[in-house]
């Protein structure tokens, strides 16, 4: 799987700038945007920071994703349906 080339770019740009750790990255905002003309980055900032925070750097650079478990039937004990299919039997008739 290759490097998104888009998010490769922009992120060279913000590293050009200045913010070349996950700290720095964390820190930028509005203001540290519009000083470093990085407006045309904005919206893979945003998705960075959220890859850091998630710890997804690898998978949002490369627009990979980790497959879904699949969820394993529960093993039903011999004491889970005692009364299944049983007559409701009054003791009292």
């Amino acid at each position: 799987m290759a490097i998104d080339k888009k998010k490769a770019a922009a992120l060279s740009r913000i590293s050009d700038k200045g913010f070349d750790t996950e700290k720095k990255v964390m820190a930028i905002d509005i203001d540290a945007i519009d000083e470093n003309d990085l407006t045309k980055e904005i919206t893979e900032i945003r998705g960075l920071k959220k890859a850091i925070r998630n710890h997804d750097v690898i998978a949002y650079l490369c627009n990979g994703t980790d497959p879904v478990p699949v969820k394993k039937e529960a093993k039903k004990d011999a004491d889970d349906d005692r009364n299944a299919g049983s007559i409701n039997r009054s003791w009292n008739q």
